[in-house]
């Protein structure tokens, strides 16, 4: 009996048992810290997106947001409507007027060149005009002294370089010696144009 060991009965531990749980605290705070700061942070976006969110709507639907300024606009637009309108018929009737005088044809330019370039021994009994694809044509009939005198006019005409395609036609005799004849040839468009007659552009 005296070789037996003694039975330790104590059971106080020899060793510190703080030891074996320190890093599981270690850990469990770590992991704390990492929710909380993503909690944190995820509370500012979603705050942040609320914030954004009624900044947008107080842009549109406020006092002086779009909504307001749209249906002010609005009412500018119905009010001036009128005036826009009378605008728009104004315009369309200046560019009639427009129309009207860049085709408009004056002839005094044209009676004036005749009366120069005529001779003094042809004489005119008739005379007729119209216009096709934008030219003036003239018809005429007329008498003369002699056929020098029909040829001496035409040169004249050709000359003037405002008469073009001069041809005189149906030459005949009547019975006092008289040469008759009809004319026909085309003006230069800008001879016959009201603006340029007038100097308007």
């Amino acid at each position: 009996m005296a070789n037996e060991s003694p039975i330790n009965t104590s059971f106080i531990p020899k060793r510190n048992l703080r030891s074996g749980y320190s890093g599981a605290r270690k850990s469990t705070s770590i992991t704390l810290v990492i929710a909380l700061l993503l909690f944190i942070s995820s509370s500012a976006v979603a705050g942040g997106v609320f914030l954004n969110k009624l900044l947008l709507v107080q842009s549109i639907e406020g006092e002086k947001g779009l909504r307001a300024q749209l249906a002010k606009a609005q009412t500018v637009f119905s009010e001036d409507k009128k005036l826009f309108e009378d605008i728009t018929r104004f315009d369309s009737k200046i560019r009639a007027a427009e129309l009207l005088l860049r085709e408009h044809v004056s002839l005094a330019p044209l009676f004036r060149l005749l009366n120069e370039r005529t001779l003094q021994t042809i004489r005119f009994n008739s005379f007729t005009y119209g216009s096709v694809d934008g030219r003036m044509n003239i018809s005429l009939e007329g008498e003369a002294e002699s056929f020098k005198s029909v040829a001496l006019q035409s040169q004249e005409y050709v000359r003037s370089r405002r008469f073009r395609d001069v041809v005189f036609t149906d030459l005949n005799v009547d019975g006092d010696g008289t040469v008759i004849f009809s004319l026909s040839m085309s003006v230069d468009p800008l001879l016959v144009s009201y603006i340029k007659s007038t100097g308007s552009q």
